[in-house]
């Protein structure tokens, strides 16, 4: 189990990211950031180290948040394990949800800000979290 929310303050474009996660030492690295390009969370029954930081190398290099998603989610034969959001500087965000990540995994995103979650008991946990 493991749940994530990507934000960005309108009005001084910071950016933050939280993390909670059933699995110890996990939560150390399903965030990742770079003030240039954006925010990533990399999660899943069986998530990819690397994920994170290729999503934000792709934005870095003009990706937008859902190019980079389709971009990294694509070329992996073990996606459907694993679970990218990003967030991009201008608040635009995306996510890739693996199918295999039961019994819920899903996302929920809006103007700055996206929520996603895998082994969920329900979509109510990320509707719970993007409601706070």
């Amino acid at each position: 189990m493991t749940f994530s929310l990507l934000a960005r303050d309108p009005e001084s474009g910071a950016l933050g990211g939280v993390a909670a996660t059933g699995n110890l030492c996990v939560g150390g690295w399903v965030l990742r950031g770079d003030a240039r390009a954006g925010l990533t969370a990399s999660q899943g029954l069986a998530p990819s180290t690397l994920w994170g930081e290729d999503a934000l190398a792709a934005m870095a290099g003009g990706d937008t948040p859902a190019a980079a998603v389709r971009r990294i989610t694509g070329a992996d034969h073990g996606r459907a394990a694993r679970q990218l959001s990003a967030l991009g500087t201008d608040g635009a965000a995306a996510a890739f949800d693996g199918e295999q990540n039961h019994p819920f995994t899903g996302h929920l995103s809006g103007d700055g800000w996206i929520v996603a979650g895998n082994w969920l008991e329900s979509r109510g946990v990320i509707i719970a979290a993007a409601e706070a």
